[in-house]
Parts: structure tokens; sequence; C-alpha cells
């Protein structure tokens, strides 16, 4: 999947794991969502390391994205996935809230300006 060299460059620990305990398995989680093979091959050329993290990990991140609303087809969906695995569960719950304080601020902003200015 991908140069070998690539890999290697982006992860060389990627040469200490049992690849098939870990990249195996999770590959198989990605295919069975409905990940197209094109995106799982080119997620891992560029992000071995997400691959390097237990089954149960995986599966329960592939699940976030679903309920999130990400189409597994879709490339945005291993996007998403990268970015809620790079962190733990409450980075990313803490990201989420200050963006919810934030577009709420913002709506909030945008009816006060359209109700001040007749809009």
């Amino acid at each position: 999947m991908g140069s070998q060299e690539e890999i290697i460059k982006r992860f060389a620990r990627v040469l200490f794991f049992d690849l098939q305990v870990y990249v195996a398995p999770n590959i198989e989680i990605l295919r069975e969502a409905g990940v197209p093979n094109a995106n799982i091959v080119a997620f891992f050329k560029y992000k071995p390391k997400t691959f390097m993290t237990t089954s149960d990990r995986f599966i329960r991140i592939v699940n976030e994205v679903k309920k999130m609303g990400f189409n597994p087809v879709s490339l945005k969906f291993v996007i998403a996935f990268q970015a809620v695995s790079s962190m733990s569960k409450s980075t990313w719950e803490k990201k989420v809230e200050v963006y919810k304080k934030w577009v709420g601020l913002r709506m909030r902003f945008l009816w006060l300006l359209r109700s001040i200015r007749g809009v």
C-alpha cells in the first residue's frame, strides 16, 4: 500500500510494528465501514502512524466520525478520522465546545446586526 520508502520516511517506527496485528485489522475496519481502497491507500501512505493503534480504538473513531455525519466514501471521512485520532477524547471534546460557542456567538452577533440594521 503506497511506496514503502515514503511510508518509512513518514513513520520509520513502522518497521517495529507487526503489520498483521495493527495495520491489517484496521484496514479491514475501514473497508467494512465502506471506505474505498484508494482512500485507504492514500491515508496509509500519508499517515501510517494512524494505523498503529488498537482495533478497538480504531473502531471507536470510525463510529465517532460516522456519527458526525461524514460519508465513508468521501475523502473527507479519512481527513476527519485523522483529526479525531490525533488527539485525546477530552481534547477533542474541548475543541468541539469552543467551536460551538464561537458559532453560537457569531450567529447571535449576525442576528443582532440584522435586527439593528433592519437587514
